[in-house]
């Protein structure tokens, strides 16, 4: 389940400490039962009392039926149903009990009135429907009524939902199509992975389902709101599902109109004047109906549709011309009629900036014997790097770069320096190669060249002062090239300040990506990514949050190379943040997709981070494996640096703190002077965290406390440690009081549980309870890293609480026998359930006869 359903189960499970209604509601596959349950969960691990019913268990001519097993278990099943009204609601709520009834709208009639009657008696109640309210239920009187319509899956929780059933991480062509064709219901895909996990391929981009969609449920859905299109409407629809895209403007508008209002065609993202098919699922049942002649009746229509009808009237530079025009050269290459080689050439160029390698590829072929031209070579290059072939995309580009000349010996060594870089993993030899190349341009080109060799060396390990290019240089530059400068200088300002700066380049270079065709590859992700990181190391952590969500989302739904990066950079910060849990999900779905495409040479940092995350988790084994897969070229990126410390450090930490600490201030410093000053702060904060009184603790807090002026997150760390090594207990509750508020959980836990060991060892027993209270609530994702002294170990009073519970004893049976709050027993179990690595109750006899 996804943290918004997981909040929405626990903001259902708050209210029930006094009488309300809450009405759960959502569309067939929404996930109804599934929050219900969850919510049981949650009351069940706070010792509530809970009577569970079904509605759809109703009975034609059986008043009652679904409440019959409740009824037995309490004695009165022979009572009449007028007696059964009186003295079930009475009961329920002399015992504390919360009423959860699932479908109430199919309940019988008597059953509602008795859910109506709990309810006025004060007995919690929440209940699921497809819609609103049963009439009995509408009207009672004073009684809260909260209303909580499910949302549909967010795009990372239908991939979470993908791997809970049970497989590894998708691919993102497979997700995208859960995404497009599940439309947000939980129900739905599950139905989807269901029906393509039989011929499912494990691949290193990620598990990629197979071509199974068509459920019968799934069929008659799709197959019931086509019956009702009107003829006029189906032949677009079958022409569009048939050819894949089609060009907007040769459609019919009416009949497209109400096809996109129905959700069976849909617009493809960006400027291409595209129509694609709703979702898979619509395609494929459109292509069955159809059968095999229809299917080639309707693309030889569509092809002397395109032949016979120029669908553009538009510049031929214009986007949308150069898309119509690249699948009316698909349609004649795949009915093997002549196209020319031009057409050809431009065709594929259209589909690799659209993300299609296969179709590019596919077009080049039809070119016959490989082509020694050097723009074929490179369009060529580029696609076979997309499909994953590096070694023949080198192979091309070498081959283009001995023949090629002014700007297209340019666009050749840009394109070469991608591929060893990031493909091969070897920005050395891109700087080496692509170096090589500058004493055969002519000077105005020189500069042009120089940005891209500036991202090599910074990858490579060079300090950003010899990685920027030299601002007599900039001079030569005409608009695509000043946007590869603005990259540079908001990656340099981003890691190494100042932030203002950082976020002001993104902000002026953004608009100037749009109107600049010949811009850099991928220039408005990698401004994005940098006004990211300068959002987050400002401490504008929700900010940068709901940024890097939206281009995740918008990622996945065009299948664009974008979607690892995005993986990657939230994965770390949950690592910042103290998530260890989402990090590590994150992280492993991030490894794969950079393997997919990789625009930022983040694969081998991503596979570092990873095993941070697996040591951290205290699984040395995975996170050795995972290093041993590092070449050695990028060892030397300090990114990749900065997260083998954190692994050897996680290693080294219980048996030696000092040795890890020490081993996190190496890579700090090793990073700091390489210009990756931001992160090699967090990392200095990290050594003083997992060795707060080592010898080298004073001379990390002065150092933090020298770089507070940098952002109010710098400054919260700052006063953290500053608070740490003067042995202030009050002022680390305030320092964890400041990184709570910026979302740092991970680091306001560990101070806090830091100030309870300080109260407890001064005396101050309320002090130090209220400070691992707070912990508590904190630590709601993974387990605290690095443990606080004692961390791991029950108190005496935790180790008490635990046993009863263990035996079954609810909250107020505890509380009431230790003199305690229900409130402080429940705040206990929370913390135990953390120290022990239990869900629940249920779990708490196993793990205390381990203990």
């Amino acid at each position: 389940m996804g943290s918004a359903r997981r909040g929405l189960a626990d903001g259902i499970a708050s209210l029930l400490g006094a009488p309300c209604l809450v009405l759960v509601t959502g569309p067939v596959g929404s996930g109804r039962s599934a929050t219900l349950h969850d919510v049981a969960s949650r009351l069940e691990a706070r010792g509530v009392d809970l009577a569970r019913i079904a509605g759809r268990d109703a009975v034609d001519g059986i008043p009652l039926a679904p409440v019959a097993p409740l009824l037995t278990a309490l004695g009165l099943a022979e009572r009449t149903t007028l007696e059964i009204y009186t003295a079930l609601p009475r009961l329920l709520r002399a015992r504390g009990t919360a009423v959860l009834i699932d479908d109430i709208d199919a309940a019988d009639h008597a059953t509602g009135v008795l859910a109506a009657q709990c309810a006025r008696a004060g007995v919690p109640l929440v209940v699921t429907s497809l819609g609103d309210l049963p009439a009995v239920l509408r009207d009672l009187g004073d009684l809260p009524l909260h209303h909580r319509p499910l949302p549909p899956l967010s795009v990372e929780e239908v991939a979470a939902l993908a791997e809970a059933e049970g497989h590894d991480p998708l691919d993102v062509p497979s997700l995208a199509r859960l995404v497009r064709a599940g439309r947000g219901l939980p129900g739905r895909v599950v139905e989807l992975i269901a029906a393509g996990a039989p011929d499912a391929e494990p691949t290193p981009a990620g598990l990629r389902l197979g071509p199974g969609l068509l459920t019968e449920t799934l069929r008659r859905e799709v197959g019931a709101r086509l019956a009702g299109c009107l003829p006029q409407d189906r032949a677009e629809i079958d022409t569009v599902c048939v050819v894949g895209r089609f060009p907007e403007d040769a459609l019919d508008p009416a009949a497209l109109d109400r096809a996109l209002a129905s959700g069976l065609l849909r617009l493809e993202p960006g400027e291409t004047g595209l129509v694609v098919p709703g979702d898979d699922v619509v395609r494929a049942v459109v292509v069955e109906d159809l059968g095999t002649a229809a299917v080639r009746a309707v693309t030889a229509a569509a092809q002397q549709r395109l032949r016979t009808l120029d669908p553009v009237d538009a510049a031929p530079a214009a986007p949308a011309a150069r898309a119509a025009r690249a699948v009316r050269a698909l349609l004649d290459v795949a009915h093997g009629c002549p196209v020319p080689d031009d057409v050809l050439r431009e065709a594929a160029t259209e589909e690799l900036r659209c993300h299609r390698a296969r179709e590019a590829l596919d077009l080049l072929a039809a070119l016959g014997a490989p082509s020694p031209d050097p723009e074929t070579l490179l369009v060529r290059g580029r696609a076979r790097a997309a499909t994953g072939d590096a070694l023949g995309a080198r192979d091309d580009l070498r081959q283009a770069a001995r023949t090629a000349a002014g700007e297209l010996l340019t666009q050749v060594g840009r394109a070469l320096g991608v591929v060893l870089a990031i493909d091969l993993e070897d920005p050395a030899a891109a700087v080496a190669e692509v170096g090589g190349l500058l004493d055969r341009l002519p000077r105005e080109a020189v500069a042009a060249l120089e940005v891209d060799l500036v991202k090599w060396r910074l990858m490579a390990g060079a300090p950003s002062d010899r990685a920027v290019l030299p601002r007599a240089a900039q001079q030569a530059l005409d608009d695509a090239d000043r946007i590869g400068v603005a990259l540079i200088e908001a990656m340099v300002a981003s890691l190494d300040g100042p932030l203002e700066q950082a976020a002001a380049i993104v902000t002026e270079a953004l608009p100037l990506v749009d109107r600049v065709p010949a811009a850099p590859p991928h220039s408005a992700d990698l401004l994005a990514l940098s006004g990211y990181l300068a959002a987050v190391f400002a401490g504008d952590l929700a900010g940068a949050d709901a940024r890097a969500t939206a281009g995740y989302e918008e990622a996945v739904a065009r299948e664009h190379p974008a979607v690892g990066m995005w993986e990657y950079a939230r994965a770390e910060f949950d690592l910042h943040l103290g998530l260890l849990g989402s990090a590590t999900a994150r992280a492993r779905r991030a490894v794969h997709h950079l393997a997919w495409r990789d625009v930022t040479g983040l694969h081998p940092t991503a596979r570092a981070l990873l095993a941070a995350l697996e040591a951290r988790q205290g699984r040395g084994d995975p996170a050795r494996d995972l290093i041993a897969t590092l070449p050695a070229e990028a060892r030397e990126d300090p990114k990749v640096v900065l997260h083998l410390a954190r692994v050897e450090a996680a290693l080294e930490h219980a048996a030696r703190p000092g040795d890890a600490a020490r081993l996190l201030r190496e890579a700090a410093d090793r990073a700091a002077a390489q210009s990756h000053t931001h992160l090699a702060l967090l990392a200095y904060d990290e050594a003083l965290m997992v060795a707060p009184s080592g010898p080298d603790a004073d001379g990390l807090a002065s150092l933090l406390a020298r770089e507070a002026g940098r952002s109010r997150l710098m400054a919260a760390l700052a006063d953290r440690a500053t608070a740490l090594v003067g042995d202030d207990a009050a002022a680390l509750e305030r320092a964890a009081g400041a990184l709570a508020d910026l979302g740092m959980s991970g680091r306001s836990a560990h101070a806090l549980e830091i100030a309870a060991e300080r109260h407890r060892d001064r005396g101050s027993r309320g002090a130090a309870e209220r400070c691992r209270d707070h912990a508590a609530l904190l630590r709601r994702d993974g387990r605290l890293w690095p443990p606080a002294p004692d961390a791991a170990a029950l108190s005496p009073r935790e180790r008490e609480i635990a046993l009863l519970a263990s035996r079954g004893l609810r909250s107020r049976d505890v509380a009431e026998r230790l003199g305690l709050s229900v409130r402080t027993v429940d705040n206990h179990l929370t913390r135990i359930y953390t120290k022990l690595g239990v869900r629940g109750r249920s779990g708490l006899a196993a793990a205390l006869g381990a203990e």
